[in-house]
């Protein structure tokens, strides 16, 4: 039994929601990291393999 008097279904729904919630951030970040990549690369001067550990990173 809970101590704080929500049911079981009632955390896991908040759980569920919140791993969501972190999954849907991690996919923006890379989304923008992608789409921002080509204009760093030429303001930066990157050559064509310094990219990547800006992408993995």
């Amino acid at each position: 039994m809970l101590a704080s008097g929500n049911s079981p279904n009632r955390s896991r729904g908040k759980v569920l929601w919140l791993i969501a919630a972190a999954q849907l951030m991690v996919i923006m970040d890379t989304s923008i990291t992608g789409v921002a990549l080509p204009k760093m690369q030429g303001d930066l001067g990157f050559t064509q393999e310094n990219p990547s550990w800006v992408f993995n990173a």
